[in-house]
């Protein structure tokens, strides 16, 4: 779904059941702040970075006033594998692993973000 999102800009189809049937809409990206993976939905461990890359505890607050608490990977080299380094990746929709499931989080709606160990500090 990740890769879907980051293809390209604009807008992309979505379907959806209605009352009428199955339908599509388009949806514009850039207005998407975070999509919940269905359960099962194991795609961010399917790449082929996944299991090497530097996991961090982060919390994130959105722009819609939520705040996340989960897991982020770093695929990056060893020592460009901050946070700081995370948040410079070109990619704006990026994966959080939550208690409660895998999201997709838009990083443009991403107002705040910190290692979980720091903000345990605060």
């Amino acid at each position: 779904m990740a890769d879907l999102l980051n293809a390209e800009n604009g807008f992309f189809p979505f379907e959806f059941m209605s009352d009428d049937g199955l339908r599509t809409a388009l949806i514009n990206r850039a207005q998407v702040v975070e999509i919940r993976l269905l359960e099962g939905g194991d795609e961010v461990q399917s790449d082929p970075g996944y299991a090497v890359a530097t996991e961090r505890e982060v919390r994130m607050l959105l722009s819609i006033g939520r705040m996340v608490t989960g897991r982020v990977r770093v695929q990056l080299p060893s020592g460009r594998d901050r946070l700081s380094d995370y948040t410079r990746a070109p990619e704006a929709f990026r994966y959080v692993e939550t208690a409660e499931g895998t999201l997709i989080v838009n990083s443009a709606h991403i107002v705040e973000l910190q290692e979980a160990s720091d903000a345990a500090r605060d």
